[in-house]
């Protein structure tokens, strides 16, 4: 703490990539906002547009208790029961010790085993591939101080539902770009869920305003000139 502290007071700049980071340093090192500035995290267009899969959902992440991922899970099996063909395939390796097999006991739990694939790491491209097939993504994070696979999403016009919290809820506007629910509310993220898949034309709608704000704010050229 003290070692960073003291670097952090020796810096004339310090590059944030949100403003929950940026309120994260000057809470916690005491540094003065004037020399904080905000440059978010950013990606190149893909260009990438494919035909949509209208049960397929996506979660892109480290396997982590702190990244949601049973939240989604128990969501999914109350999303299950109005749409039984509904399918989550989960991105991602092992980061916390133990969490695959809890994971596929709560799935076994909760009869999900025909729903949920999980895939392992895989290459940016098979994500994006992946995003822009899915209904929507998923970003169910307790804490993320920036979203980066929401952006992943929004550039191929994938819609994003994500818990309303820090890094996330900067990027995500609900019922404009995406939709957010209260961390760590499964009942709630299956009530958004279902509000979606029930409504395809406010899913393309989200859809195309998640793109055009991706080009905005959030593209690489874009990033770099600003």
């Amino acid at each position: 703490f003290w070692r960073k502290r003291n670097l952090y007071k020796l810096a004339s700049r310090i590059i944030a990539n949100s403003e929950s980071a940026k309120l994260d340093a000057i809470n916690a090192f005491g540094i003065s906002s004037a020399k904080i500035k905000v440059i978010p995290n950013a990606v190149k267009d893909p260009r990438l547009k494919a035909n949509t899969i209208q049960n397929k959902l996506v979660y892109v992440g480290r396997l982590h208790s702190v990244k949601g991922i049973k939240v989604l899970i128990k969501a999914l099996a109350i999303v299950k029961e109005s749409f039984p063909e509904i399918l989550l395939e989960v991105i991602g390796g092992e980061g916390e010790k133990g969490i695959m097999l809890e994971m596929l006991k709560l799935q076994d739990e909760l009869n999900l085993e025909k729903n949920i694939r999980f895939v392992g790491n895989k290459s940016i491209y098979y994500v994006l591939q992946a995003f822009s097939k899915a209904y929507c993504s998923i970003v169910p994070s307790l804490y993320e101080a920036f979203g980066y696979v929401v952006i992943e999403s929004f550039s191929v016009r994938t819609p994003v539902i994500g818990s309303n919290t820090t890094g996330i809820a900067e990027i995500i506007e609900d019922e404009v770009n995406g939709l957010l629910f209260e961390p760590g509310n499964y009942e709630e993220l299956a009530s958004k869920l279902l509000k979606l898949i029930d409504k395809p034309e406010l899913r393309d709608k989200l859809a195309e305003q998640a793109y055009y704000i991706f080009l905005e704010k959030y593209e690489l050229n874009k990033v770099v000139d600003n």
